[in-house]
Order: C-alpha cells, then sequence, then structure tokens
C-alpha cells in the first residue's frame, strides 16, 4: 500500500481496448479483485470467508481469457501469510504466475500510511503514530502499517512459492510514465499507449487537515466502518483536499528518519537475499541520508489551519444536516467545532 498501485490501477482501468490490443486483460474489474483478495485473506483464520469461492471465480477467469496476459492488481494481496498464500497459488496451479511488489522510499510512506490509518476512523495523531509504529507492541497502527510495509516479510512470503519481480517506485518529481514503464516492463507486455495525464488523481490531505480528521474520529467511535467511509470520503473531498496547497506534509522527526532509512536498507537486503529481479534501481530506496537536517521532535500542526479546516468540515455537515450553512457560523474552538460537526453528521445519517 502507499507505493504507486492506485497510479497503475487507474492505467489498467483506463483504456481495455488499448491493454486488449497488446494481449492483455485487467482481470474482471477492481471491485471483484478486492472482494476475491478480502475472501482470500481469510482462509485459514478464525473467521472464514463466507463465499470462499470469489478467489476461484477469478482463477477460472484467468483460465478462459482469451488475452496473453491477464492482470490482477490488488495491493491487499500483499497482507497474505501462510495459508492464504498458498490457496492463491493453488487456484492458479499450471499457469504462468508472476508476482510483481512496488516498494517505495518509507521516508514518503511513513507520512502516507499514517493518513490512511486517520481516513480510517484511526485517531493517533502524526507523534503517536510514529512511536507506534516503531514499538513491538500489535496496536492497530502497528498492525496495519508492519502487514503493508515489511517488504522482507512479504517476499519471503511469496519468493519460496512462486517468481517474484520487485519495482521501484521512483522519487518525487519524476514523470508519471517511468513508474508505468517500469510496471510494464516488469509484467512482461507493451507499453500500452494511455493518456496517463487523464487518470483520476487519488488526492492526499495536508498535514492539518489530516490531524483534524483524526480529531473528528474521536467523537464518532460507534459508526459501522462501511458507513463511515461512505459519509467522510465524501467530506474530505468536498471540504479538505481543497486546503492542500496552503498546508504543510507532515514531517518525520530525526528517529522517524533513522527508522524509514533502516526499513529501505531492510528492503535492499531482501530483495538482493531472494534474488529478485529488480525494475527500478535501489537508489530509489535510500538508506543514507543527513540526519541533522530533520527536528529533534515531531512537530504540530498549526493550529490556525487544523481550524480552518475543521471549520470547513463543519460548513460541510452543517449542509447535510439542514441545506444551508447557520448564519451564526461555527463555534470559534476547535473542540466545540468537532463536537457540533460528529453531532451534525450523526443527525443527518442517521447513526444515533
Amino acid at each position: 500500500m502507499k507505493t504507486g498501485t492506485s497510479f497503475v490501477q487507474s492505467a489498467l482501468k483506463a483504456d481495455p481496448a488499448a491493454l486488449a490490443h497488446g494481449g492483455v486483460e485487467f482481470l474482471e474489474n477492481f471491485g471483484v479483485q478486492t472482494r476475491a483478495t478480502l475472501d482470500l485473506l481469510r482462509f485459514g483464520s478464525a473467521d472464514p470467508p463466507k463465499r470462499p469461492h470469489r478467489w476461484s471465480e477469478l482463477a477460472r477467469a484467468a483460465r478462459e481469457s482469451d488475452a496473453e496476459t491477464v492482470l490482477v492488481s490488488m495491493e491487499f494481496l500483499s497482507f497474505a501469510r501462510g495459508a492464504p498464500v498458498e490457496r492463491a497459488l493453488a487456484e492458479l496451479a499450471g499457469l504462468d504466475v508472476r508476482v510483481l511488489l512496488t516498494v517505495r522510499d518509507q521516508t514518503r510512506v511513513l507520512p502516507a500510511q499514517w493518513q490512511t490509518l486517520v481516513r480510517n476512523m484511526g485517531t493517533d495523531s502524526w507523534a503517536e503514530y510514529l512511536r507506534a509504529i516503531r514499538r513491538k507492541r500489535r496496536t492497530r497502527a502497528w498492525r496495519t502499517f508492519h502487514r503493508a510495509q515489511d517488504v522482507p516479510e512479504i517476499l519471503d512470503e511469496w519468493c519460496t512459492r512462486t517468481a517474484v519481480t520487485v519495482v521501484t517506485v521512483p522519487p518525487p518529481g519524476a514523470a508519471p510514465d517511468v513508474l508505468w514503464s517500469r510496471f510494464c516492463e516488469a509484467a512482461g507486455i507493451a507499453v500500452p499507449q494511455i493518456d496517463l495525464g487523464a487518470l483520476r488523481a487519488n488526492p492526499s490531505l495536508g498535514y492539518a487537515s489530516c490531524d483534524y480528521l483524526r480529531g473528528l474520529n474521536e467523537h464518532l467511535p460507534d459508526v459501522a466502518p462501511k458507513k463511515y467511509r461512505l459519509a467522510v470520503r465524501p467530506l474530505v473531498r468536498a471540504a479538505l483536499v481543497g486546503l492542500r496547497s496552503d498546508e504543510q506534509r507532515p514531517a518525520l522527526d530525526r528517529t522517524a528518519a533513522e527508522f524509514a532509512l533502516d526499513l529501505n536498507r531492510r528492503a535492499r537486503d531482501a530483495v538482493a537475499a531472494h534474488g529478485c529481479p529488480l525494475v527500478g534501481t535501489v537508489d530509489d530506496l535510500p538508506v543514507d541520508a543527513d540526519l541533522g537536517a530533520f527536528p529533534g521532535r515531531v512537530e504540530a500542526p498549526d493550529p490556525a489551519q487544523v481550524l480552518r479546516a475543521a471549520h470547513a468540515g463543519w460548513a460541510y455537515a452543517a449542509r447535510l444536516d439542514g441545506g444551508a450553512v447557520p448564519p451564526d457560523g461555527p463555534p470559534t474552538d476547535l473542540a466545540a467545532t468537532l463536537r457540533d460537526t460528529a453531532r451534525r453528521l450523526t443527525s443527518s445519517h442517521d447513526w444515533a
């Protein structure tokens, strides 16, 4: 996760005819792939899948396809350990199966993973999150980070069972076609002529907006995850994404930077140890940096920007709840704004 998969998936979905012209099929659709993967991940667990045939159906579609190459792109497959990995490959027995793993500089991944947690009901502050993922305590933050970003463990699971190619995500500023070309090379397909500039973006939030959202989450503890996503994702798009250009990114402190560089080093070592083909360059996973350039402690977001984000979220919730923004405006302090926004969301979505 947070390693270029959304971009690659958008490209794969953009023009099926262009893929077909090169003998390639993006199998079924992303929703089918996601549901099949989620069911697959429950094999061997205490909570087995209710519809265990979904992955089998996906495998059957792969066998029946007329395309030379069929592709499944679902980042949750990196979560698989043990029985789900064996089941996934057993259903594909007899086919030429190749696994591609995209990896990215962890100094860029850490802020993105924090945001993913927050946008899925997380309440950890940026400083709390950085401490949590370094400690070997199985908190939600630690568990979700390491299942997605433990490259050595992921390679241990898959490389012993099938061929794996590692693709590095280029650094910020690289042209979009660099990652796309790398993916196609690793997949063994000609680069389809797709308008990458027209792909739907997957915008991230600024530091202050993300901190506001995790504060709002503290007031929504009893909302079912699916209901939360259906309500909060539109709020994020409508009220918060537009504030990003005026907000900073969350910055790593010195300890977190050292941790991220060590993760890069471990990823490099694991790729070398398994002898995985590499498309890209290990330079995309830096292991050295001037640690003195990083602050000694995590800096909090600008309180004024957090309040601005809270007021934007409040206005969105007020329109949902009453059809218009009340003329007297939002509460003046952050705590009251968070409480009133949560109340309005609860009322407008019948969560009570």
